[in-house]
């Protein structure tokens, strides 16, 4: 039964990818979102604002994911929920469309989305600091 439970609040926080209190970033076009990814005046380029929504969507996705393991409970983190959330995850992670961005960025982005594919935590790390390198290499600098 627990199981059960836990695969609805999966459905429901990750798999529509968004709900009725969050506005949904279109994950294929730009986003009117509050922006985290600032573009460099100097390089205020088509493919600059690609990485932007990109990083945006991405962001978005992972907001998603926190809000449903804490849903869930440790307890049923533990039971196996994790390695579903993550999986979830990594699943939308893959619906960003990569159109437009530079090949760098897209490699960089789709190495990035294999480390949650294979739940390689230290991995996930290291790749997203290769995403945000290869994204600051074409002018957009991401706001933590």
């Amino acid at each position: 039964m627990k199981r059960m439970s836990l695969v609805f609040l999966m459905t429901c926080f990750l798999v529509a990818v968004g709900c009725d209190r969050h506005p949904k970033p279109n994950i294929s076009e730009s986003s009117s979102m509050p922006a985290r990814a600032k573009v460099v005046s100097k390089t205020n380029t088509p493919e600059a604002a690609e990485i932007s929504r990109v990083l945006e969507a991405d962001n978005y996705l992972s907001e998603l994911r926190l809000a449903a393991e804490q849903s869930i409970g440790k307890d049923a983190l533990h039971e196996g929920g994790a390695e579903s959330v993550e999986r979830t995850h990594a699943e939308n992670l893959r619906k960003i469309s990569l159109d437009g961005v530079p090949d760098e960025f897209r490699d960089a982005y789709v190495t990035h989305i294999q480390a949650w594919q294979e739940r390689d935590h230290v991995a996930i790390n290291t790749t997203w600091m290769e995403v945000l390198a290869t994204a600051q290499r074409h002018g957009v600098v991401w706001d933590d």
